[in-house]
C-alpha cells in the first residue's frame, strides 16, 4: 500500500504539469508578454506626474509583482508573481503559537531560499527549526520545492501558476517523505487589489513501508513561511492514525496602500490529519513592507476559528528577506 502510494505520488507532479500546459500552450505568443506591464501598474503611483508620458518611479521591492509587493510570507497565501531570474531571497522566519489544549507555547524559526532560475520559474528550500521543544517528529527537515508560472494575466484571464514540494526526512524521527502540489490563481480586481486562490493536496509518507511507525504525533506540515502553505500543529496531541491523504485550498488577497506597502489576508480550510479529526478552518491578517531596495519585512497574525482544543487557537510570525542579485 505504502509503496503503491509513493509510485502514485511521485507520478504526481509531472502528470500535473502536462494537464496545465495546455492552457499555457494556448496562451503563448499572445498573452505572456501583452500586458506584462499594464497588469501591475499602480495608477496612483503616477497622481504627480507632471506630463501625460511621465512614468511612475519602481517601488522598492523585493520578489515578483512587476512594479507592486506580492505575497511572499509569513502568510500561507501566494501569488502566481515568480522571483525574478538570476535573484535570490533568503527569507528569516520567526515565529509563536499558542493552542487551548493547555500545552506549551511554540516558538520557530525558518530559513527559506527562493532562486529565480529561469524567466516564470524559481527553486525553493526551507529549512524549519523548533526552539525549545526540539523532539517534535520532523523538526529540522528539509523541504524542496518548484514554482512555475505557466499563463500570465491577460484580460479576463487570471494567470496561472503551481508549486510542488518534497519534504525529505533529515530531522528528529522523521516519519518519510511528503509530497505537497499547489495551484495558484491570481487576478488583479483594481489597480491596488488582487485575488489569489490556492486549492492543495499532500501525500504524508509517500515512500515508507513500516506503517506501524505511524503514532498520529506529527507535528505539522511546513509552519511558518507559509511558501508551501501550511498552518502549525493541527493535530498536537491528538490519538488516532495518520492519514495518508490531505487536501484543502487558501483564498484571500493582498491590496496595495502605496507602492512598498500591502496588507494581506487570507482564509485557510484543510481536512483533518488524523482519522476521524474534522475539518479546520483558520484566518490570517497580516502587512508587507519594503522599507529599503532588496529588504522587506513582514507580518502575519493567525486565528483558529474552530473554537476547540486541536490545533492552534493564535499565533504570529514575521519574516525579514534580503535580496541579492537579480
Amino acid at each position: 500500500m505504502a509503496m503503491d502510494l509513493c509510485r502514485r505520488a511521485l507520478w504526481l507532479s509531472p502528470v500535473l504539469s502536462l494537464v496545465l500546459m495546455v492552457p499555457a500552450s494556448a496562451q503563448s505568443g499572445s498573452g505572456s508578454s501583452g500586458n506584462k506591464d499594464g497588469r501591475f501598474s499602480l495608477a496612483y503611483a503616477n497622481q504627480d506626474k507632471g506630463t501625460e508620458t511621465a512614468e511612475a518611479a519602481p517601488p522598492a521591492t523585493v520578489s515578483g509583482g512587476e512594479g507592486r509587493l506580492s505575497p511572499g510570507g509569513p502568510i500561507d497565501m501566494r501569488s502566481t508573481d515568480p522571483t525574478p531570474v538570476g535573484e535570490l531571497e533568503w527569507k528569516n522566519v520567526f515565529g509563536w503559537s499558542t493552542s487551548r489544549n493547555g500545552e506549551d507555547d511554540d516558538y520557530e524559526y525558518e530559513l527559506e531560499l527562493e532562486y529565480g532560475l529561469v524567466e516564470n520559474h524559481e527553486l525553493l528550500l526551507s529549512l524549519p527549526v523548533e526552539i525549545g521543544d526540539g523532539e517534535v517528529e520532523g523538526n529540522a527537515d528539509i523541504t524542496v520545492g518548484w514554482h512555475w508560472r505557466f499563463v500570465e494575466e491577460e484580460g479576463d484571464m487570471p494567470s496561472l501558476g503551481m508549486r510542488n514540494f518534497f519534504t525529505l526526512p533529515t530531522g528528529v524521527h522523521s516519519h518519510g517523505v511528503d509530497y505537497r502540489w499547489v495551484g495558484l490563481i491570481s487576478k488583479n480586481i483594481t489597480d491596488k487589489a488582487r485575488l489569489h486562490f490556492n486549492p492543495f493536496i499532500e501525500v504524508i509518507d509517500i515512500c515508507d513501508s513500516d506503517d506501524d511507525d505511524d503514532d498520529g504525533n506529527w507535528n505539522g506540515w511546513g509552519w511558518g513561511s507559509g511558501w508551501n502553505n501550511g498552518w502549525n500543529g493541527w493535530n498536537d496531541g491528538d490519538d488516532g492514525e495518520r492519514g495518508d491523504f490531505v487536501w484543502g485550498a487558501i483564498i484571500g488577497a493582498d491590496y496595495a496602500m502605496s507602492p512598498d506597502f500591502a496588507v494581506v489576508w487570507d482564509y485557510v480550510w484543510r481536512s483533518g490529519d488524523v482519522e476521524g479529526l474534522h475539518d479546520q478552518h483558520a484566518l490570517q491578517v497580516g502587512f508587507e513592507w519594503a522599507f529599503a531596495d532588496h529588504q522587506k519585512l513582514a507580518m502575519t497574525t493567525n486565528v483558529g476559528l474552530d473554537g476547540d482544543g486541536e490545533g492552534e487557537a493564535l499565533g504570529a510570525q514575521m519574516s525579514y528577506i534580503i535580496a541579492f542579485g537579480g
